[in-house]
């Protein structure tokens, strides 16, 4: 499918996860490389966020490509609230297709996992208040830059939180909140 610009394509891929599910995303290609777009917390890859996020970066030649976690959206899966080891597997997936299939990613973009209600399940919640964060951020190689933005009128995660995840990162650009 054309996408709005002249020279760019819009279509709908799916992608293999390790456990055997498709991750459902658009790719919004314009022939250069790419950033990956991820959505937040009961969220998906149509979010308006994303989709704007999309436009912009089309308008300064990157392609991109935004997808729904396992359990979100149109992939398939179940939702677990916390499951940040599962998105984290589900990128490494995204990324992998896309450089096997001969494409740069220049860059991954996160939206908030959302300040929404839901109903937290027992072996979700154990999964989030057992991780421990400074392991997972060693996991970040050291040439690789974060940038965290925060907002501040966040209810469920106070902005010093997000300055103390900063911390933990081998390589932050900059913590804004």
């Amino acid at each position: 499918m054309l996408g709005d610009r002249p020279g760019e394509i819009r279509c709908k891929v799916s992608i293999l996860n390790k456990k055997g599910e498709n991750l459902v995303g658009i790719l919004e290609d314009n022939g250069s490389s790419q950033i990956i777009l991820c959505h937040g917390f009961r969220s998906s890859k149509e979010n308006g966020v994303l989709t704007s996020l999309s436009s912009k970066f089309l308008s300064m030649r990157f392609s991109t490509f935004r997808f729904d976690f396992s359990g979100s959206g149109e992939s398939e899966g179940y939702f677990q609230y916390g499951s940040y080891w599962k998105d984290a597997e589900d990128l490494s997936s995204v990324v992998t297709y896309w450089r096997d299939h001969g494409r740069k990613v220049d860059a991954l973009v996160g939206h908030s996992k959302g300040s929404v209600e839901y109903r937290v399940m027992k072996d979700s919640l154990k999964e989030r208040f057992n991780t421990d964060m400074e392991t997972a951020m060693k996991c970040i190689p050291n040439n690789c830059s974060v940038l965290t933005v925060h907002g501040s009128n966040d209810e469920t995660v106070n902005c010093k939180e997000a300055g103390a995840f900063d911390k933990l990162i081998p390589n932050p650009d900059y913590c804004w909140c």
